[in-house]
């Protein structure tokens, strides 16, 4: 949360001061000659990156409030393009219109069916809506599920292909292993 809000260097900072209290912890239960320079020694550590902040304060060096770009607000993941046939089920209701429902799926599925590799297969094209397509079924090897992720994209272009096509002998094989 700290990295999310406030950005690197104050996590830097908590960061080194959870560790030196981890790591010092042990001085600090134990008794013997010393071992009060060696707590001081510690503690005077610790307040080292709070002097270096005071220092830069007072020198007029620091500016109150860090500049925008320091913070990781703006920062957002990039977008998938395909996802994984672990991935969430998408709701029903996300559904687009009917009509470019309709298009995007005969579309898809007339460039499968002219395709020699995946021609014969029986795989399955689901529009899902806000840019997700479906693709289910099942494939002779990891080659061919790939070539009709490939050949998704290729129709689709930015949308995201949710690819729950199966390899048989390897994800059949696994699956029907879960159900007995």
């Amino acid at each position: 949360v700290i990295y999310l809000y406030f950005g690197l260097v104050p996590t830097i900072f908590t960061h080194f001061l959870y560790d030196l209290s981890l790591i010092s912890s042990l001085l600090f239960m134990a008794e013997g000659p010393g071992v009060l320079f060696n707590r001081g020694v510690i503690v005077l550590v610790g307040l080292v990156p709070l002097a270096i902040v005071l220092r830069a304060r007072m020198g007029g060096r620091a500016s109150p409030e860090a500049p925008e770009w320091a913070y990781n607000r703006a920062w957002t993941p990039p977008e998938t393009r395909e996802a994984s046939a672990e991935a969430a089920p998408v709701p029903e209701a996300s559904a687009p219109a009917g009509e470019d429902a309709e298009r995007v799926e005969h579309e898809l599925l007339d460039v499968l069916k002219r395709n020699p590799a995946t021609r014969h297969l029986s795989l399955t094209v689901l529009a899902l809506g806000g840019g997700l397509v479906e693709l289910t079924g099942t494939v002779p090897d990891e080659t061919t599920r790939e070539l009709a992720a490939r050949l998704a994209r290729g129709v689709l272009g930015g949308d995201v292909i949710v690819n729950r096509i199966l390899v048989e002998g390897t994800d059949t094989s696994q699956q029907s292993a879960v159900v007995s």
